[in-house]
């Protein structure tokens, strides 16, 4: 690259001028990958009034599909949680509540989020990612 001002002309041109180079590798592109999962805001609140919040997944590239299931830390399955079609960055808002509709108890919870690409055959079949959580009161 090359720049110059208004006063590049004449005896003095070379001090109004300035170079850069800058080198680049193109490499081959990275598969589908997760590089942020989750829950904000981090302690929740859980039923009533202002419970629950966004989970946010970070899933750079093409368009892609979430699965994004909560779990107790004993393991237990409590919530299921879809978004279809999500570019980039999916946001997946969440009332705070089991499947049953009730109120967490107060702990910690873990999420997994599964990220597919939304045209099936595009890149790698799936990318992972895993978080926790703290419920603080309903």
């Amino acid at each position: 690259m090359s720049a110059a001002d208004n006063l590049a002309a004449g005896i003095t041109a070379g001090e109004h001028r300035s170079s850069a180079f800058i080198e680049f590798e193109v490499t081959q592109e990275v598969g589908l990958q997760v590089t942020r999962a989750i829950l904000f805001p981090n302690p929740i609140r859980s039923g009533g009034s202002g419970s629950g919040g966004q989970f946010v997944i970070d899933a750079p590239g093409d368009s892609v599909e979430v699965l994004l299931k909560v779990y107790t830390v004993a393991g237990r399955l409590i919530r299921i949680l879809k978004s279809n079609g999500g570019l980039a960055q999916v946001q997946i808002p969440w009332d705070g509540l089991d499947a049953e509709g009730e109120s967490l108890a107060r702990g910690v919870y873990l999420f997994k989020a599964q990220v597919f690409p939304h045209v099936p055959g595009s890149g790698p079949d799936r990318a992972d990612a895993e978080g926790r959580f703290v419920v603080v009161g309903r």
